[in-house]
């Protein structure tokens, strides 16, 4: 999560699909460790071409808050006016009419972005998902500069982006073989720290790196990895669950820490305007066990059933 919203200070606009948006209700926006100015928030773009976005959609929240700025929803070339549509532009959301269909579904390549670009004048963009926007993007040619893939020990199931099918790999375009596109100046920027940390961590003698070192048995709450997590509103809850996870000798490991992540889940909540995210996250995670539990019910009483 900290490493989300440092990615999403480092680009212009967020890139998510109309499902994503109904499924998660996201704000798109840069809020840890801390909230980020208005200037620096990247912008949110909704592929929406049949206008599902709600009227009273976070990103809208957000912008109309001044903690985010005016969204932009990218719809079919000619898109006829309709209430919906009004009602979103009173709203502040901005309409731009750039997708085209083919059989395979919408059509994605580079002119699209080239489009957006010369409207907004966006340079970095960052896609978020879901699973059908990542799918078509990896599978559009001279689209992506840039993949960043994150591992979790979560099983998600057949709804989740396969990156390779039958053989074929995702169509990453790299930037050495296009010269007319220059990384931005904030991109560049933070490359060059993450290779001086990288140096710093050489010359220390360290092997770890992470904010855990095995050798010293220290944590470095200052790890970038950390994003920031540990000055925040719930630094010091945040400490303490980091800490008894990471020195947790129970089995399963962090089985002894359920208390201290308790802990700091509530500390969140106190403060909504900077972790939404973390909640919405954990809201999701216990409607998903619900859930669970009652299919495994239904499943158990028509056995009896039988």
């Amino acid at each position: 999560m900290a490493m989300t919203h440092s990615l999403r200070l480092l680009s212009d606009a967020i890139i998510v699909g109309s499902g994503t948006l109904l499924n998660d209700n996201p704000g798109l926006n840069a809020r840890i460790p801390s909230l980020a100015a208005l200037e620096d928030q990247p912008t949110p773009v909704i592929i929406d071409p049949h206008f599902k976005c709600p009227v009273n959609a976070k990103i809208i929240e957000n912008y109309k808050r001044g903690i985010g700025k005016a969204p932009i929803l990218l719809t079919f070339e000619g898109s006829k006016s309709t209430q919906k549509l009004l009602d979103l532009e009173k709203s502040g959301v901005r309409i731009f009419g750039v997708l085209t269909c083919s059989d395979e579904g919408l059509r994605w390549d580079r002119s699209i972005f080239d489009k957006i670009t010369k409207e907004f004048g966006f340079k970095r963009y960052m896609i978020e998902g879901g699973a059908t926007v990542i799918r078509s993007l990896l599978s559009s040619k001279n689209v992506l500069d840039k993949l960043i893939v994150t591992v979790s020990p979560t099983l998600i199931g057949s709804d989740g982006v396969s990156i390779i099918t039958d053989g074929d790999r995702p169509v990453v375009r790299h930037r050495a073989n296009d010269q007319s596109v220059e990384a931005p100046p904030a991109f560049e920027q933070a490359e060059q720290v993450e290779q001086t940390e990288q140096a710093e961590s050489s010359a220390s003698g360290s092997s770890s790196g992470g904010a855990y070192n095995p050798e010293t048995g220290e944590i470095n709450w200052d790890c970038p990895c950390l994003g920031g997590m540990a000055y925040g509103p719930c630094g010091e809850e945040f400490k303490t669950a980091f800490s008894c996870f990471v020195y947790s000798e129970a089995e399963p490991k962090g089985i002894d820490c359920v208390e201290a992540f308790k802990g700091m889940q509530d500390c969140f909540r106190s403060h909504p305007e900077h972790y939404s995210d973390e909640i919405d996250e954990d809201d999701n995670e216990e409607k998903s066990e619900e859930s669970t539990k009652k299919e495994e019910s239904e499943s158990t009483s028509d056995s009896e059933r039988i």
